[in-house]
C-alpha cells in the first residue's frame, strides 16, 4: 500500500510517499521553530480491508490532529515553541484477513 503526505510551512515544501504494510506504523518527525503555521495534505491510496489512522503530536504528546480511518484531508495548526513535532501512521488491518 502506498501513502501520500505533503507537509507545508510558510519557508518551506515537502513532499513524500511511502509503502506502508498491513498492521505496521510509519513515524516521520521534523523540528519545526517557534510562531510557524505548519499545514498539511495527505491522500492515503485505497487497499482492501486496510483502514489508515493518522495522529499529529508535539514532543510533550499533545494531539495536534488525529483523525480514523483517513483517506484524505488537511490539517493545519501554529506552533507555540520550538519543537520536534511527529506525524504517525497506524494500518489496521481485520482479524483473520489475509493479503
Amino acid at each position: 500500500m502506498l501513502w501520500w503526505l505533503v507537509l507545508v510551512t510558510v519557508t518551506c515544501c515537502q513532499a513524500i510517499m511511502f509503502p506502508l504494510q498491513p498492521g505496521a506504523v510509519k513515524c516521520l518527525k521534523e523540528e519545526i521553530h517557534k510562531d510557524v503555521l505548519v499545514s498539511g495534505a495527505y491522500n492515503i491510496m485505497d487497499a482492501p480491508g486496510q483502514t489508515v489512522d493518522l495522529k499529529v503530536t508535539d514532543s510533550k504528546g499533545h494531539i495536534l490532529f488525529s483523525k480514523d480511518e483517513a483517506d484524505s484531508g488537511k490539517f493545519a495548526f501554529n506552533t507555540e515553541d520550538y519543537d520536534v513535532f511527529e506525524i504517525c501512521f497506524l494500518s489496521h488491518i481485520p482479524q483473520g484477513y489475509k493479503y
